[in-house]
């Protein structure tokens, strides 16, 4: 009797002096078209994405003896969802205890401080999402007059979020997954999955009766807030297949005989 091994299976595996912008940001009560917001005393801002600077922008320091409020809400305005969520990617405030900003969790100074960021108080890295009941969070910043730094950029991530495109390769025999786990960043549940061929398709991927190619995973973003769109190319790759066991009588004087013959299956 031949027996055959198992096969062998792999899977390949800041200086912009204009008022609130962004694509989908309401500056209250009026639509404009851009996504860079500069801390401006007693601005509102409605937005589900762009980037909040300090009174400096994007390539400037900020200034001396400041005070300063925004308010920063939901792109359909207070209470209309979802929670405003921003994460800080820089922070470089001047040495001293002077300097500070203060994050309300509502929509003005009364409502309850989430940090109080500081020279000693990084804010890099972090993020804060509102869970007031308007959606809003409140930034409070003020200066001393003993010099200035570079600020803060704070990332807005109010809207939906599909994550990012990603491309994976997986073998014909893997178990089925979730697609979502293979895309990049930290994409949301409950979008939706589009075939290559189109049609809608469950977030699981079956490799062995699914398609390779690129599909989408839609996360609908609630008005005004566009769609986020994320891809994964997923490229199939065959497994081998070593066939079934199978049998084979030889007599001592019979000739050579190739044993893959006696294997059945498909054997390749």
């Amino acid at each position: 009797m031949i027996v055959r091994q198992d096969s062998l299976a792999f899977i390949e595996l800041r200086r912009l002096h204009s008022w609130f912008f962004g694509w989908c940001v309401l500056l209250m009560p009026a639509i404009l078209s851009a996504q860079t917001f500069i801390a401006t005393d007693g601005a509102s801002f409605a937005s589900c994405s762009g980037r909040f600077y300090d009174s400096g922008g994007a390539a400037g320091p900020y200034g001396n003896s400041e005070n300063i409020t925004v308010v920063l809400c939901p792109a359909g305005g207070a209470g209309s969802g979802p929670f405003t969520s921003v994460s800080f990617s820089q922070w470089a405030i001047a040495a001293g205890t002077g300097d500070t900003l203060r994050i309300h969790n509502g929509p003005s100074t009364a409502s309850p401080v989430l940090v109080a960021g500081t020279s000693g108080t990084s804010l890099a890295g972090q993020t804060y999402t509102s869970t007031d009941a308007s959606g809003c969070l409140t930034f409070h910043w003020v200066s001393n007059a003993s010099g200035t730094a570079a600020g803060w950029t704070a990332n807005i991530i109010t809207g939906p979020n599909a994550g990012v495109s990603a491309t994976t390769s997986v073998c014909t025999n893997e178990a089925p997954f979730n697609m979502r786990t293979r895309l990049g960043g930290s994409p949301q549940t409950g979008g939706v999955w589009t075939a290559p061929g189109g049609g809608v398709h469950p977030s699981t991927f079956d490799p062995a009766v699914d398609i390779g190619g690129v599909w989408t995973y839609t996360v609908s973003g609630p008005a005004p807030c566009p769609d986020s769109v994320a891809t994964l190319t997923i490229n199939l790759v065959t497994a081998p297949n070593a066939g079934s066991n199978g049998n084979l009588t030889l007599c001592s004087d019979d000739p050579p005989a190739a044993l893959i013959n006696s294997l059945g299956s498909g054997v390749t």
